[in-house]
């Protein structure tokens, strides 16, 4: 896939991470390859790499992570 700015593959995934933020109601990372992943998980060492971009989730959408195990 190409990350060249504007191409179409690139436009599809800051879509896919606009949309994926909103449904998750967290930020969301555009990695190299285009795939998109919760910055969670690449801040956490879950995913290997650097994001491209990062997609901050609004504030609106933003879901309370429990912390606490029932």
């Amino acid at each position: 896939m190409s990350a060249e700015r504007g191409s179409p593959d690139t436009l599809i995934a800051v879509e896919s991470a606009v949309m994926m933020a909103q449904r998750f109601g967290q930020d969301m990372a555009i990695m190299p390859d285009l795939s998109v992943k919760k910055l969670a998980d690449v801040e956490s060492g879950a995913v290997a790499g650097a994001p491209l971009e990062i997609i901050r989730c609004p504030r609106i959408w933003k879901r309370e992570q429990s912390h606490e195990k029932t």
